[in-house]
């Protein structure tokens, strides 16, 4: 968008001269950019010989050639996968109104009502979630990163620590698809991250143990902590039995 040309070739000079003197013969980069009015496309030469700081570019349909500032076209000779989103959740945390976990071996289920998050199973601890926890869960989980990628479809994931009864985390909005994430659960890679597969059939990604330890363990951690829920000021008597 703000690429400027800092120096201009002309078409009978580039001609004379040809592509293999501005590095165009064997670009370094092509960009293609596509909109619903527009397309252009980019092909990236060599170094310019009198300015160290800038490179050769050909306009495809502009006669002659530029140059440009090196920066782009050193971002574009990047691996691809630095160009990834490394984010393993993308949901707006205000918009999440369930939460589906399996913690200990054990399925947990989080509703949102009334703006309030319920732990609605297992049974034995359904009541009110603590909101600062559970407020603290779905930050956690979209901070989460991973570092590398590791297998796109793996055949045996129980290799990677993702046996049945490994950690889940799934995170729904607004009616739209969960976003999932499985931790592995005791399996390491050689830099001792941990692996965590990205939705129940999709690739095994490896995210620093670091990320995933403010993560809950056991539905109970979710738990609201209160024993009573009254201001202060609306109590208007108190009774103590002793003995």
């Amino acid at each position: 968008r703000f690429l400027k040309a800092r120096g201009y070739v002309s078409a009978e000079e580039a001609g004379r001269t040809g592509d293999a003197n501005f590095g165009l013969d064997r670009p370094v980069a092509v960009l293609s950019l596509r909109s619903s009015a527009r397309s252009f496309d980019l092909t990236f030469g060599g170094d310019n010989p009198v300015q160290a700081d800038e490179v050769f570019l050909r306009v495809a349909g502009a006669p002659g050639v530029f140059s440009v500032p090196k920066e782009l076209s050193a971002t574009l000779t990047r691996d691809p996968g630095e160009f990834q989103d490394h984010s393993l959740f993308t949901f707006d945390s205000g918009r999440a109104d369930a939460i589906a976990l399996t913690l200990g071996g054990e399925e947990v289920a989080l509703a949102k009502k009334g703006g309030d998050w319920r732990i609605e199973s297992p049974e034995a601890i359904r009541g009110p979630a603590d909101p600062r926890r559970a407020a603290a869960l779905l930050d956690n989980l979209r901070r989460l990163r991973w570092t590398d990628w590791i297998e796109e479809k793996p055949e045996d994931p129980a290799r990677y620590g993702l046996a049945a009864g490994a950690r889940r985390f799934a995170v729904s909005s607004g009616g739209r698809p969960p976003e999932i994430a499985i931790v592995g659960s005791g399996a390491r890679d050689r830099d001792g991250r941990a692996y965590v597969r990205r939705g129940d059939k999709g690739a095994v990604v490896a995210v620093d143990v670091a990320a995933l330890a403010p993560l809950p363990k056991k539905a109970d951690d979710l738990r609201a902590r209160k024993l009573f829920d009254t201001e202060p000021a609306g109590v208007v008597s108190i009774e103590l039995e002793a003995g």
